[in-house]
């Protein structure tokens, strides 16, 4: 008639199971949850690594949409450069359970660009057929460009350092040089009583003295660029008078050497410009006066040419010992010298 006459089955307790599953689901939900809120990049991948989860936090961070990620391989959005290096974390976490690795890396964004990222992974399903690793990925980028800044601001304060301790040596091999001078003259001078060997042993003193006030005078200037008390000024002055001046001052000097010291200007007369006049004047004695220093025999020639748009061009050429090839990168930073021992 189609109606039950009996049945016969089994019953099972199935309280732990079902607890268990129970427990595993809202372990599921707890860690989805977290997930879904997370700042970080969260991610599941196989062994193959592709992603088999991914939190949302990757569409602020990295431009792509969860589902965008999800079933594709996470390698392929690592830079070419750090490829070897992630695998060789994922075949750590992989072979060492309960191992962490930690490691830095660049990841594509959506946009093309390279974002620096931290990566911490761990194995967390040791099924030997379907391992499951979970990686939490922050983005480092601005920590990476702060930690350069601060290696850069370090390089910087040490050679910041040792440059003033090669200013400070400098210095005083050049304080010594007029100083011995000014000492030896006065030893000189108590014992002659010849005047024109007096007269001499004057000249001489004045010259060191000069020599003297002129390295106490760089040295003021390095105090006030320090400070920033130096003013570039803008007044109208004579090039060609200025010029000859600053020749002048080595004149006697360069002749003292069987040395001459010619000047060379190409341009209108007079020839009145805009500018810092000191400034301009400190570089040129600065240059002649190193000419004059190394040059023994030969000749000296300061050209001054203008050139269009109203520029003009300063050259010294002399006939000294000149500079080796390696020291040229270096003649204009700040306290450098070609020859910077004291015994020269």
């Amino acid at each position: 008639t189609g109606r039950p006459i009996s049945f016969s089955g089994t019953i099972r307790d199935i309280s732990a199971r079902s607890a268990g599953e129970f427990a595993l689901a809202e372990s599921e939900r707890r860690f989805r949850t977290i997930a879904e809120y997370a700042t970080d990049i969260i991610v599941t991948s196989d062994h193959r690594s592709t992603c088999t989860y991914i939190s949302p936090s990757v569409r602020e961070i990295l431009g792509y949409e969860p589902g965008e990620i999800i079933g594709s391989m996470m390698i392929d959005l690592v830079h070419p450069d750090d490829i070897v290096a992630r695998h060789a974390a994922r075949n750590t976490v992989l072979n060492s359970p309960g191992v962490d690795t930690s490691g830095r890396l660049r990841m594509r964004r959506s946009d093309g660009s390279w974002l620096w990222m931290e990566v911490k992974s761990r194995l967390i399903d040791e099924d030997p057929a379907h391992p499951l690793i979970l990686s939490v990925i922050r983005d480092v980028e601005k920590s990476k460009l702060l930690e350069e800044a601060l290696v850069s601001a370090r390089d910087a304060a040490e050679a910041n350092a040792k440059a003033k301790s090669d200013f400070v040596a400098m210095i005083s091999h050049e304080i010594r040089t007029p100083m011995t001078g000014i000492l030896g003259m006065i030893d000189l001078l108590r014992e002659t009583d010849s005047p024109a060997e007096r007269d001499r042993f004057v000249q001489i003193l004045e010259g060191s003295s000069r020599t003297l006030m002129r390295v106490l005078d760089d040295v003021l200037d390095v105090a006030k660029l320090d400070a920033g008390a130096v003013r570039v000024e803008a007044a109208p002055f004579d090039l060609r008078q200025l010029a000859g001046a600053a020749v002048d001052l080595f004149r006697s000097s360069a002749a003292s050497r069987g040395v001459s010291l010619e000047i060379a200007f190409d341009g209108p007369l007079p020839a009145v410009v805009m500018g810092d006049a000191a400034r301009l004047q400190q570089v040129l004695v600065n240059l002649v006066g190193n000419a004059v220093k190394f040059t023994f025999e030969g000749s000296i020639v300061v050209r001054v040419r203008q050139l269009a748009d109203d520029r003009w061009c300063f050259k010294v050429t002399d006939q000294g010992i000149g500079i080796a090839p390696e020291a040229l990168a270096t003649i204009f930073d700040p306290f450098k010298q070609a020859d910077a021992s004291t015994t020269r």
